[in-house]
């Protein structure tokens, strides 16, 4: 199933069923594996990828919620808090959802990605990343990456969703957190030519 980017790069289609982007037909590189071949982190911990799992259910759950086709019935336990500290983040921040679960990409660099949430956030335009898991250092690298998808400054924030609260961090190191993810692109891009990068 494709599915095609609201944002302004016409051609740019995530095919879901293979979890790749694609721009006018050329497959680029994500930014899931920018960062885990520079390094940065490893898809699979201890739990064989339950966390990964779980996360990925709650970005299901929040972004039915902000499109108002969320069934409540079938929502399981687990996922009900983090659910319930979303729509407080909302309510406290009465924040405007712009795009939710968009595919974005960085034309130059050659690289696209899911952008969780693309918000008007006190007045500013903002990305937003929701993780489940622990305050990690390279989230700020990540929220960078897709904030470098727009042709205007964006605000980049990631999201923390807790059993029974919400952790809002800015990452406001823009230039620190660039050069920092444009040696992680340089080091991908080299593996890829020299046929190291592999899935």
């Amino acid at each position: 199933m494709a599915k095609e980017a609201s944002q302004s790069i016409k051609g740019l289609v995530f095919d879901a069923e293979k979890h790749k982007y694609y721009l006018n037909g050329e497959e680029l590189i994500s930014v899931t594996t920018v960062l885990r071949h520079a390094g940065l982190f490893s898809y699979y911990g201890s739990d064989g990828g339950m966390a990964a799992d779980r996360g990925t259910n709650i970005h299901l759950v929040t972004d039915l919620y902000d499109k108002n086709v969320l069934d409540m019935t079938k929502i399981e336990n687990p996922l009900i808090a983090p659910l319930e500290c979303w729509k407080k983040f909302r309510s406290d921040t009465k924040l405007e959802v712009l795009d939710s679960e968009q595919p974005v990409c960085n034309v130059l660099y050659r690289y696209a990605g899911m952008l969780d949430r693309r918000v008007m956030l006190n007045g500013r335009e903002a990305v937003i990343d929701i993780k489940s898991g622990i305050q990690t250092s390279w989230h700020s690298i990540q929220t960078i990456l897709y904030a470098k998808c727009f042709d205007r400054p964006l605000r980049r924030f990631c999201l923390y969703l807790g059993d029974s609260a919400y952790k809002l961090v800015p990452h406001d190191n823009d230039q620190e957190d660039w050069a920092v993810a444009r040696a992680c692109l340089t080091i991908v891009a080299w593996k890829k030519k020299v046929g190291a990068l592999k899935s």
